[in-house]
């Protein structure tokens, strides 16, 4: 099995940051607003006639369609998402913007789009 393994790093403030000053829950813990920034539509930026708040859902959704694997670092919270698993938790030693690690099968018989799947019967 050969597999596919990407990395992104951003040295911003990290999503939790971010996420306690849009929400203005100073409080919140580094689990739970990274949490809240893998729902859908979740956003810390302004509207401005433009959809956002797609990506990390997006990213989780395509992940686990494709039985991957997703690995989040960000500012004292680690996220999981893989197949089974969508876990978040706070983490030390923090790491002060945002790492993202992805783990993909490169073979094609692995991986599609959600539209290309078929959830009828086969019979």
């Amino acid at each position: 099995m050969q597999l596919l393994k990407l990395t992104v790093v951003d040295f911003g403030v990290g999503i939790p940051s971010n996420v306690r000053k849009y929400l203005r829950k100073r409080r919140m813990p580094a689990a739970d607003a990274i949490r809240w920034a893998f729902q859908p539509g979740a956003t810390t930026t302004p509207q401005r006639g433009i959809s956002r708040g797609l990506g990390l859902d997006l990213l989780k959704t395509f992940v686990k369609t494709n039985k991957g694997k997703l690995e989040i670092f960000s500012d004292g919270a680690y996220g999981l998402v893989d197949g089974s698993t969508e876990q978040f938790v706070n983490h030390e030693p923090s790491f002060e913007g945002t790492l993202i690690n992805i783990t993909l099968h490169s073979d094609e018989a692995y991986y599609y789009l959600a539209t290309e799947v078929n959830d009828e019967p086969w019979f």
